[in-house]
């Protein structure tokens, strides 16, 4: 009879998170384990709240009354991988049921969620669920965090075993497009979210006084929301099947970010994609960023405005250093962050259950 495994995910395929920590792993997963999933939100869902930043209450409810109906259907010792949490900003009543069936799960997290309770500015929400990662750590039979951070947060809540893996890469997509034709005008690049363009803020000021100077585009990618008349952007809807090359044809790729409670918890997967893809980096030294940003080996860390706009000079003036830098964080990747690098640890960890 087959092992299965049902993998509760916060969303389908449209989330990087999703097909990058859950997803691409499945062709490499045993045959002889069956796979399910459950998926808590839906493509609408996502395109409303996390494209569009649309509060849609009502679907909220219908998938949380959805997801409570498939958990309560578990049979007793199911063996279940909970992406993130069963419920966000609910109690831990169906972790508890998960306990008392004697369900055995493990619980991956990309971000810092447990620093919406236990930092929360909200009183009912703190008071009420600043321990919620406690139990659901230590509860868990192995915690995977895709940082060095989110793991020292878990062990602090209590969890028993832990395993840091990555938030990797399909590195035979970068491949393929290793030699693609640079834009003719220098072009940084910026992939992510609409909810986290925020971040590009940080350095505007730095931006703009480059623009001075240096002839250059700001691509982004899957960002819809920045209106600035004072800088030379390009925006570009997200899509798994031009991403690469939007991120190939670039000269340099950037993340800057906050230095908050959140921000440490990041796994610096958009510096990855863009090493992956043959690119410099400069980024903020926050985070996961701090390691894999090989500072002057495949990119620059920045934290003040100086550095940033230092860093961006010598990027753009120097083609000799973009392209050791690029071919360096490129085999980086392709050692440390890969799906195909990666997925023997993920296996070993799918044994625990």
């Amino acid at each position: 009879m087959k092992k299965e495994i049902v993998f509760l995910l916060k969303y389908n395929e449209i989330s990087a998170s999703t097909r990058q920590r859950f997803l691409c792993y499945f062709p490499y997963i045993d045959k002889k384990i069956n796979i399910k999933t459950n998926i808590l939100f839906d493509k609408n869902y996502f395109v409303t709240k996390i494209l569009n930043n649309r509060f849609p209450l009502l679907k909220i409810l219908s998938s949380y009354f959805k997801r409570i109906i498939f958990i309560l259907s578990l049979a007793k010792n199911s063996k279940i991988i909970i992406q993130s949490e069963l419920l966000p900003y609910a109690p831990i009543f169906l972790e508890k049921f998960l306990v008392y069936k004697k369900i055995k799960y493990i619980i991956d997290l990309d971000d810092a969620f447990f620093h919406r309770y236990d930092q929360s500015s909200n009183f009912l929400i703190k008071f009420f669920l600043k321990k919620k990662y406690n139990y659901i750590f230590q509860k868990a039979s192995c915690v995977i965090l895709g940082s060095h951070y989110l793991r020292q947060q878990a062990l602090l809540k209590g969890a028993k075993k832990t395993k840091i893996i990555p938030t990797g890469i399909v590195f035979s997509d970068y491949k393929k497009f290793f030699f693609s034709k640079k834009e003719k005008i220098f072009t940084i690049v910026w992939i992510g979210s609409p909810t986290t363009s925020h971040y590009l803020k940080k350095i505007f000021p730095v931006l703009e006084e480059f623009s001075k100077n240096y002839k250059f585009v700001l691509r982004l990618v899957g960002a819809h929301n920045i209106d600035t008349s004072y800088l030379p952007i390009e925006t570009y809807k997200w899509s798994k099947d031009s991403e690469v090359s939007l991120l190939s044809e670039s000269h340099l790729g950037i993340m800057p970010l906050e230095n908050s409670y959140w921000e440490k918890g990041k796994c610096a997967f958009k510096l990855i994609q863009y090493m992956a893809a043959g690119l410099p980096v400069i980024g903020s030294p926050v985070g996961e960023n701090r390691r894999v940003i090989k500072h002057g080996v495949n990119g620059f860390l920045a934290n003040t405005n100086e550095q940033w706009f230092d860093y961006l000079e010598l990027m753009y003036k120097n083609k000799k250093l973009r392209n050791k830098f690029g071919n360096n964080g490129k085999n980086f990747i392709k050692n440390n962050y890969s799906i195909e690098y990666l997925q023997k640890e993920f296996q070993k960890t799918l044994n625990i259950l």
